[in-house]
């Protein structure tokens, strides 16, 4: 009967990695604080696969003796998840949960969305430096991508002024 079970387990294990994305460390290495992910699991004693959310917090590094096996902790919220916690396999870099009497693969259901992150848009023409830091005459490239030199000005400060 365990033989018969284990191999139903296999195949649906195979049929779900093929259909989504095992969860690894690396999934995790550039997220921020917050990002909500939309993640799976087969729990081997209900045989069944169960879909959950998780709102990601951090990695935190793994000390004492299981630090042979668990690489880092992942630490975050879910409501299916309670006071379990995901880890990171050490040999595999794939995520796990330990569900009663197995530790089961996490799989990511959605593409994780990087929001885009919002350059420094260039307000100031001229060179972002102040001309009071540069010698007379020394010219740079502005803001605008015209070139800028050091003049005096009549109050007797620098300015940067356009070249023609």
């Amino acid at each position: 009967m365990k033989k018969d079970l284990a191999s139903v387990d296999s195949r649906k294990f195979l049929s779900l990695k093929n259909k989504f994305c095992l969860l690894k460390l690396d999934h995790f290495k550039k997220l921020a604080p917050g990002h909500k992910l939309s993640l799976g699991v087969f729990n081997h004693d209900s045989q069944k696969f169960e879909k959950f959310s998780f709102k990601f917090e951090e990695l935190k590094s793994v000390k004492g003796p299981s630090k042979k096996f668990i690489s880092q902790d992942i630490l975050g919220q879910s409501k299916y998840l309670n006071d379990l916690s995901m880890f990171v396999e050490l040999r595999t870099g794939e995520i796990r949960i330990v569900l009663s009497s197995d530790i089961s693969a996490v799989f990511l259901l959605k593409p994780i969305t990087m929001t885009a992150v919002k350059t420094k848009v260039k307000s100031r023409p001229s060179p972002s430096e102040s001309a009071t830091l540069f010698s007379i005459g020394t010219k740079k490239r502005g803001g605008d991508g015209k070139i800028w030199a050091v003049k005096v000005a009549s109050n007797r400060t620098k300015r940067w002024v356009r070249v023609a």
